[in-house]
């Protein structure tokens, strides 16, 4: 939101300008000029720093691990990413926000329909929030390499060494205040909008950090893709509850992954997702 309109500031400014130095005020003919500048410049600015996301990602090293998140980096993916959900023509309505802690780090976990859903969350949160993925995000063009110079996490399921390490750093995000995560159990997207077995090794996450965990069910994300840019999708993030330490703290990662399961499963059952065919 802060670069949207950071850039129609400047586009309004330059726009502005060029009215005047070229004196197209003098004509009453041109006193609607002003309005399509302002559109030019701000898709030439735009487009501009989307050239410098490019140069700068071509210097990003996937293969160094990042032991924090990057502020500038997440500014940048957090902000380019808004935009293209504006344009996209999606809403996001997030019920129940009053009960995601505000002063604490925390586990946000949901289920998973597209690859927009963790995406929709964190764009539309002002605490800094970052993912739990698979290995295959980094190969987003671009935004790949500028999620891993935010400090997004890629974890590789056919590695349980690196699995392992992935979850403590997550651990040490949360412990030492520097981000929430959010992650999807499932590990793989749902294509039948059912809810489906959930992997318990990310809730060790929890365990190992005492945190509150934020239980999720999103809705809608799968049918961005069907409806872009020209129909509206109107998603919608339920908090559905939020765990304490004290709610868990005797369960291990598979009852306590039962249990988070449970709660997405029967707001599932009582509001069944409809998929565009």
């Amino acid at each position: 939101m802060v670069l949207f309109f950071t850039l129609l500031a400047l586009a309004t400014l330059l726009s502005g300008l060029t009215y005047y130095f070229t004196g197209w005020w003098t004509s009453l003919w041109n006193l609607f000029i002003p309005l399509p500048l302002v559109i030019a410049y701000w898709f030439l600015l735009f487009a501009l720093f989307l050239v410098y996301c490019y140069i700068a990602s071509l210097f990003v090293d996937l293969k160094k691990s990042v032991k924090e998140p990057k502020a500038w980096g997440y500014f940048v993916i957090k902000n380019v990413l808004w935009i293209v959900l504006l344009f996209a023509n999606v809403s996001v309505k997030i019920i129940g926000e009053e009960a995601i802690p505000k002063k604490r780090r925390y586990l946000f976990v949901s289920n998973h329909l597209s690859n927009f859903d963790h995406l929709v969350y964190f764009t539309h949160r002002k605490e800094m929030v970052v993912s739990l993925g698979k290995k295959e995000i980094e190969s987003f063009f671009v935004a790949g390499k500028w999620m891993h110079k935010a400090g997004f996490i890629a974890i590789d399921r056919d590695d349980p060494i690196q699995g392992l390490r992935c979850i403590l750093q997550c651990v040490d995000y949360i412990k030492k205040d520097q981000a929430s995560i959010a992650l999807a159990p499932e590990g793989t997207r749902s294509h039948d909008g059912q809810l489906h077995d959930f992997k318990p090794g990310s809730f060790k996450i929890a365990l190992k950090s005492s945190c509150p965990i934020v239980v999720a069910r999103i809705s809608d994300t799968e049918n961005i893709a069907h409806r872009a840019p020209w129909k509206r999708s109107k998603v919608v993030i339920k908090i559905l509850a939020v765990l304490e330490a004290k709610d868990y703290d005797k369960l291990n990662s598979e009852a306590l992954s039962d249990k988070v399961h449970a709660l997405i499963q029967k707001d599932l059952e009582e509001n069944p997702e409809v998929l565009l065919s």
